[in-house]
């Protein structure tokens, strides 16, 4: 079995508006928002290749070969903004 680092991709998106109030032409308010890792692939980072044998030549490490750690999930800002 040949085993090799998992890939490391993000997503990271950023929208924003801004529109001008109908009363005013000095007010506006702006809204936006950021999502880093937008579509929430998980992304692993460690995995088990610790290999172990016991006397018999058996392997005794259950987890071999597993996953054992993941990278962080979406994280979503949203902001809102008045400027005058």
């Amino acid at each position: 079995m040949i085993s090799s680092a998992p890939v490391y991709r993000l997503a990271d998106e950023q929208r924003a508006r801004a529109e001008s109030m109908a009363w005013s032409r000095f007010t506006s308010p702006a809204d936006g928002a950021e999502f880093y890792n937008a579509f929430n692939h998980t992304q692993y980072s460690g995995l088990d290749t610790g290999a172990r044998f016991d006397a018999q030549g058996r392997q005794v490490n259950a987890r071999f070969g597993e996953f054992t750690a993941a990278r962080n999930a979406r994280i979503i800002q949203l902001a809102l903004r008045f400027v005058f």
